[in-house]
């Protein structure tokens, strides 16, 4: 995984426009020794939700304790949830663009690179359009996504 600091012109959603819904769910479970007795401690697993356009739920990431930080943070796991391993998808032409803020859902984006022009001097509108149009057919079509898609100018991507 590499770093992009050029600005890059992304066309389709952010994940937290594109799921209709984001929460938590805590389960606990009782610990087991390696006999598999109880141990009278008790396991919590904190994991974020997500709704997909088409309704389903799915477990977009899990919570875990930061070495560095000192806090919870996320560990986001699209491939369940949307099948892209990485950035890559093995449904849809699509791609997952994160910033360098990845444990916003704001921050992360379902969609397809339109100009990653280091000096974009000009933006053909037809061009644009039918980059557009193919990010909401795909969007539907593979997503159930019928929503708006938007323009969004980032600056630093991991790739």
């Amino acid at each position: 995984m590499g770093y992009s600091s050029d600005a890059q012109l992304i066309v389709g959603i952010s994940l937290q426009k594109f799921f209709r819904k984001v929460g938590e769910k805590t389960n606990t479970y009782d610990e087991h020794d390696q006999k598999g007795n109880k141990t009278g401690k008790k396991i919590t697993e904190r994991k974020l939700v997500a709704t997909l356009p088409d309704g389903n739920e799915v477990v977009i990431g899990e919570y875990y304790k930061s070495e560095y930080r000192h806090s919870e943070e996320i560990n986001f796991d699209f491939y369940s949830s949307l099948s892209f391993d990485g950035n890559e998808s093995d449904q849809t032409d699509l791609e997952l663009h994160n910033t360098y803020e990845n444990e916003n859902l704001e921050t992360i984006y379902i969609g397809y690179h339109f100009s990653t022009d280091e000096e974009c001097v000009e933006i053909p509108i037809q061009e644009l359009n039918d980059k557009i149009l193919l990010a909401q057919k795909e969007l539907k079509e593979k997503f159930y996504y019928d929503g708006v898609v938007e323009l969004y100018l980032v600056h630093g991507e991991y790739c």
